[in-house]
């Protein structure tokens, strides 16, 4: 089945078939709708099989803190990536992400989406924008300067 759209007021049952019988492009688009069917995101993030889904229910508004926390640590910077930008993502966990190894080593991908988000913390973003990544400087001020437009 090739989708090239979900419908917004697609359906819990409706998704869980584009999933079933979707390649892998479908299946994200479904994990990434907010009416997701809560067990198939649990199981996705839970697998190893392939980090596009567990990045898509990484992304998803209606993940849940629980499936948040355990992606923020996934070995696939993609996917922890899509937990940094995902604006439903809790401040604690991105002062987390910001802190820990994985981001010591100069993990870009998390670097952007942190620096990006809306919701990070400014204590975070000065943290990401001191790691002298230009590119990343360069977001975390266009973050900052969309907070005092407001």
């Amino acid at each position: 089945m090739q989708i090239t759209e979900i419908s917004p007021k697609a359906t819990t049952e409706e998704l869980l078939e584009i999933f079933r019988e979707g390649n892998v492009h479908t299946q994200i688009k479904a994990l990434q709708h907010p009416n997701m069917d809560r067990g198939i995101m649990t199981r996705v993030a839970k697998s190893n099989d392939n980090y596009n889904l567990r990045a898509a229910v990484a992304d998803n508004p209606n993940a849940g803190v629980d499936l948040l926390m355990g992606l923020e640590t996934d070995l696939n910077s993609h996917v922890r990536a899509a937990v940094a930008a995902n604006v439903a993502t809790p401040t604690y966990i991105l002062e987390r992400m910001a802190r820990s190894e994985k981001a010591k080593d100069e993990d870009l991908d998390v670097s952007y989406s942190l620096a990006g988000n809306p919701n990070t913390p400014l204590s975070t973003l000065v943290r990401v924008g001191l790691k002298g990544v230009p590119n990343v400087k360069d977001v975390v001020i266009r973050n900052l300067a969309s907070r005092l437009r407001k």
